[in-house]
């Protein structure tokens, strides 16, 4: 992620001894902390522990680093403390979960659906108990660490403008994450990446009710709902959206061609689940690039301000061939 370090927020402990975590590359003759080359990313955070389970770290890890394989030995190292192994199951956990909550924004916030996996290649999990040695963690397993490569756009700032949506709680919309799932495998089972994709669209038009009618959350993400795209023409008019496109008297609309493209795929979608149709990969194309432009507009609507950059041109001009006609009308 372009050299960035995250760091997680440390959690406020009682207690002397505490431990410190980080997971980075691991390159022989490189002291942790690392900064390394674009994409890597490094993640720190402190677990308190007893001074009996600092000594436990100490002990396994001198007698890891002295264990010296064979051929009738290779592979079966020496196994470390049982306290050692919760703590750092525990940390890897957390700081996994920090992680990809992190990467996901990141592809969120830079308008990134056709990268697949957010996090891939091998790291390790290391520790320190005065944050300039750094040891791997004995027994520890890899991690996958590094994210996928992506190109930044002119309007985004770099992690600075990620900090502010990390510290608020948010979390990238489930659409999105659908989306890039379908994009994944849109060559290798195209109906599976044409079901998933329409249902992106479906969550993602879910999270917009629940984001701005926070009453009826559990109705929108759990209760039988009409057709997205009776949904989309009848319900999305009425919500209480934080933005509006064309100006603060317009009602919320979805381009024609968007909730054409739509119909047309979950009309496939249909014949895919019932009587297990083939889709083209052109259709399968344009179906995925009609979901994307709709989070788009619908994150518009709950006025993420960056994402209007994000719109494809030929949606984009749907989108103002509406706002003039309706400007038309109103003369």
């Amino acid at each position: 992620m372009c050299g960035t370090i995250f760091y997680e927020k440390c959690r406020e402990y009682q207690g002397k001894y505490r431990i410190s975590f980080c997971m980075a590359c691991k390159r022989s003759g490189v002291q942790l902390p690392y900064h390394g080359p674009p994409n890597w990313c490094e993640v720190f955070t402190e677990e308190p522990v007893s001074e009996k389970v600092c000594a436990h770290f100490v002990n396994a890890t001198k007698i890891e680093s002295e264990f010296k394989p064979d051929m009738t030995n290779w592979g079966v190292g020496p196994r470390p403390p049982q306290s050692v192994s919760e703590i750092a199951d525990k940390v890897y956990d957390r700081m996994y979960a920090f992680v990809l909550r992190t990467a996901n924004l990141i592809t969120w916030r830079v308008g990134v659906h056709r990268s697949g996996k957010t996090i891939h290649k091998v790291a390790s999990l290391s520790w320190s108990d005065d944050g300039a040695i750094w040891e791997p963690v004995p027994g520890t397993r890899d991690f996958s660490l590094l994210a996928s490569a992506m190109f930044w756009p002119p309007d985004f700032g770099g992690f600075n403008q990620i900090s502010p949506l990390l510290e608020s709680g948010l979390y990238e919309p489930l659409g999105h994450q659908l989306l890039r799932e379908a994009n994944l495998i849109r060559h290798s089972s195209p109906r599976s990446a044409l079901l998933i994709a329409i249902t992106a669209a479906e969550v993602g038009f879910k999270e917009l009710v629940s984001r701005l009618v926070p009453d009826a959350e559990w109705l929108a993400m759990h209760a039988p709902s009409p057709p997205l795209i009776q949904m989309l023409k009848e319900y999305l008019p009425k919500l209480p959206v934080k933005a509006r496109i064309g100006g603060p008297d317009f009602v919320p609309f979805i381009p024609d061609n968007v909730l054409d493209i739509l119909q047309k795929g979950i009309k496939k979608r249909n014949e895919a689940t019932h009587q297990g149709k083939e889709i083209s990969s052109d259709t399968l194309e344009e179906v995925i690039g009609a979901v994307e432009d709709l989070l788009w507009i619908l994150d518009c609507y709950a006025a993420f301000p960056w994402v209007a950059n994000r719109i494809s041109g030929p949606t984009v001009e749907a989108m103002d061939k509406h706002v003039k006609r309706i400007k038309a009308l109103r003369k």
